[in-house]
């Protein structure tokens, strides 16, 4: 802070300046609080600036993961990151969610990925937690991104005006060709497919006072398969489970609207609903013993949801947060096996408690947890995770240590059931995620950055008020 700032204080007023640290002129801290009189300077050799950064920051038009505010992040995966963001869920054959429905594309640096599921779960679960700055969740992305992603993206590492607006189109050209030669040197020409597709979005936000603030959003969006899932390859996992593209599966288009309430910058309150058509799901058909899963359009799907978030300041050494999310899925089509109408619930919450008794000591507990619900002709089990951190900074803050404990209770058990027409069968899958971490870090190079101004005259190092 520049020493002569000028505040207009009312006289004999208290003044609460978050993250600030002020110093005496004999370098103590000052504990007390600062009454400026009406009239009277008050000197102060210096004010440190020791601002704070929240894990989960809300924006207008987005939500912002500062993954290093996170003490269990240091040492956990992208992937174990990912999995307590708000609103997101992650299924047990590693599909991303977002309020409900798949689709989201993920973005690395503003680059999209281009990998399938699977490949990109495993790249997550590579990729350090520390090379990590940010992670950006859009709900509902502006015309400046890719339109793939129906559900919207992830991408890893605004001042509002009384009001403002966005509108943008963009334009799109997709052309798919493919050849594949099987076991046996027969060549499958698989259909080619050429299409042009305008993809138009819209935001309005009206800052009604500094407290409160509305924005609504339109988006258009496309799910294009993935090269995995076009693929007629035949992968066969044991002797009972296979699976295999689908050369012919068309792409899904989705219709976004979602109004957002942000209250102080802080409490976030979103409604959405959209609409996508063809949209495609992987279905399994049993005969018999053997069970094979390719992806097909199924038909329609219809979700709206409800997502609150707030942080929850309990005092100057207990502060948390709170996301909860809740939504409906409607699923309408025609399958081989039967008709497909189906409405389903399902909710996830994230929840973080900090704790800083002081003298350099900081604990941190978490849990996510995603409620059984139904995906189609799939009904999925419960999951989630209780995770604890410790930390201690040392010599003047160059150098911490920190103990974590991830998935406490073992409850990251996936479990996965198909009771459809014919169909009987249950998918289980789990893990190692539960896990005990230690690591020591130190800090080298000059850490504390102080705000100085060249003393021109006796009263350079003092704040002064207007009476």
């Amino acid at each position: 802070m520049n020493p002569r700032t000028y505040f207009a204080v009312p006289a004999n007023k208290r003044i609460v300046v978050l993250g600030l640290i002020v110093k005496n002129e004999d370098g103590s801290a000052q504990t007390e609080d600062i009454i400026f009189k009406q009239g009277a300077a008050t000197k102060l050799a210096e004010v440190l600036v020791n601002s704070k950064i929240p894990f989960i920051e809300q924006q207008i038009d987005k939500t912002v993961v500062n993954v290093q505010a996170d003490i269990n992040a240091i040492g956990s995966s992208a992937f174990e990151i990912l999995q307590k963001a708000p609103g997101l869920s992650i299924t047990g054959d590693d599909v991303i969610n977002m309020s409900g429905k798949a689709g989201v594309n993920v973005l690395i640096d503003g680059r999209p990925t281009q990998m399938s599921s699977k490949e990109l779960a495993n790249y997550l679960r590579s990729l350090p937690g520390s090379t990590i700055e940010k992670i950006e969740l859009i709900s509902n992305p502006s015309s400046r991104f890719d339109a793939q992603g129906n559900a919207g993206i992830i991408n890893f590492g605004q001042q509002v005006k009384k009001f403002e607006y966005q509108l943008g189109v963009r334009v799109e050209n997709a052309a798919v060709s493919g050849n594949s030669v099987d076991l046996k040197n027969n060549n499958i020409k698989n259909p080619d497919t050429n299409y042009i597709n305008i993809f138009p979005t819209a935001f309005v936000s009206y800052k009604l006072n500094e407290k409160n603030i509305f924005a609504l959003s339109y988006s258009k969006r496309i799910n294009r398969p993935d090269y995995q899932s076009l693929n007629p390859f035949e992968t066969i996992y044991d002797i009972y489970t296979s699976e295999k593209g689908n050369p012919y599966l068309r792409p899904q288009y989705t219709n976004n609207f979602e109004l957002k309430y942000t209250y102080k910058y802080a409490i976030n309150v979103a409604v959405g609903f959209n609409h996508t058509k063809d949209y495609s799901q992987t279905i399994s058909r049993q005969i018999g013993q053997l069970t094979t899963a390719t992806n097909d359009n199924i038909g329609t799907l219809d979700n709206a949801y409800l997502s609150i978030s707030s942080p929850l300041p309990i005092n100057k050494w207990w502060d948390g947060y709170l996301n909860v999310t809740g939504f409906i899925n409607h699923y309408k089509g025609m399958l081989a096996d039967g008709k497909l109408d189906e409405n389903v619930l399902g909710m996830n919450y994230y929840i973080q408690q900090n704790f800083k008794p002081g003298k350099g000591w900081s604990m941190q507990l978490s849990s996510w947890y995603n409620a059984g619900t139904k995906e189609a002709i799939f009904k999925t089990s419960w999951l989630g995770s209780v995770d604890f951190g410790i930390k201690k900074s040392l010599l003047n803050s160059k150098a911490s240590i920190r103990l974590t404990m991830l998935d406490i209770f073992n409850t990251q058990r996936w479990q996965q059931k198909v009771q459809f027409a014919n169909q009987d069968f249950t998918y289980r899958r789990k893990w190692e995620s539960r896990g005990l971490r230690l690591q020591i870090s130190w800090s080298f190079g000059k850490t504390e950055y102080k705000a100085r101004e060249r003393e021109t005259s006796k009263d350079a190092n003092r704040i002064k008020i207007k009476s």
